[in-house]
């Protein structure tokens, strides 16, 4: 019995160091100013997944009973990826934050900031009861600062006007990079680095361009990455185990969320 006792011992440290959840929303310091809304991310069909799992939490004291009720798992290192999530915004008025959090509710799986974990969906079902919400998305396309900001303001007192991001590329314009996947690159993130270090060994400094990671359904042999660069920056960067998209120059692009 004494044995038994030192094994389950062991055992329940073990659990509570490796087993524990994190709370997803802890670190946020939530005023009256900010919501949480959980939708359907920008898919060019317009359509609205996941209305089951959509919520939109607006009141303070509702906020904060999030913050020590929404958890996630352990870390998943090769985490099955669908073609579509839905999306955990932090909006502060109504703009959104640069936040990343993205759900799979068909995989169970969170990316938070690129890094995959375990998830409880019905978090989700019970997150939906409580704070329903219908809504659509919009995609819109403006041509100048000034019609961008006109948009911002004509629209922001809209009681149905939930939540807006903008999707303005700073750099100049866009391209997308299919880096290959082997044993230098084995996620996303490296992929980042591996395209980073040549931007910088080509003498340019990190403020002069943003790279992102696009997860997708598929990524046995190749990593898609986003560049955000000048031309000159994009005709520059070259490499054996890489791809590039043709580059495209910038609009003004805003992605909206509106209550029905």
């Amino acid at each position: 019995m004494k044995y038994l006792i030192i094994i389950l011992t062991i055992f329940g440290s073990t659990h509570l160091l490796y087993g524990q959840d994190s709370l997803l929303f802890q670190k946020y310091n939530f005023d009256s100013s900010y919501k949480v809304i959980g939708v359907s991310s920008y898919n060019q069909e317009k359509k609205v997944y996941f209305k089951d799992f959509s919520f939109y939490v607006f009141d303070l004291a509702d906020l904060n009973k999030l913050k020590s009720s929404i958890k996630y798992g352990k870390p998943i290192e090769r985490p099955t990826i669908g073609d579509n999530d839905l999306s955990i915004y932090i909006v502060k008025g109504k703009e959104i934050q640069n936040d990343e959090i993205y759900i799979s509710p068909e995989y169970s799986n969170i990316n938070i900031d690129g890094k995959y974990y375990e998830f409880d969906i019905s978090q989700l079902t019970a997150l939906n009861k409580k704070y329903p919400i219908s809504y659509t998305f919009n995609w819109t396309t403006l041509k100048s600062e000034n019609e961008f900001k006109n948009y911002i303001s004509s629209n922001y007192s809209k009681k149905k006007f939930l939540c807006y991001q903008d999707n303005t590329l700073e750099f100049g314009g866009i391209c997308d990079i299919f880096i290959d996947r082997n044993a230098k690159c084995t996620t996303g993130r490296q992929g980042i680095q591996i395209i980073k270090q040549k931007l910088l060994d080509l003498g340019y400094k990190e403020t002069d361009f943003l790279i992102g990671y696009m997860p997708t359904g598929d990524e046995s042999k190749k990593f898609k990455l986003t560049l955000q660069a000048t031309k000159d920056k994009y005709d520059k960067l070259k490499g054996d185990n890489f791809q590039k998209s043709k580059w495209t120059a910038n609009d003004f692009e805003i992605l909206s969320y509106w209550q029905k």
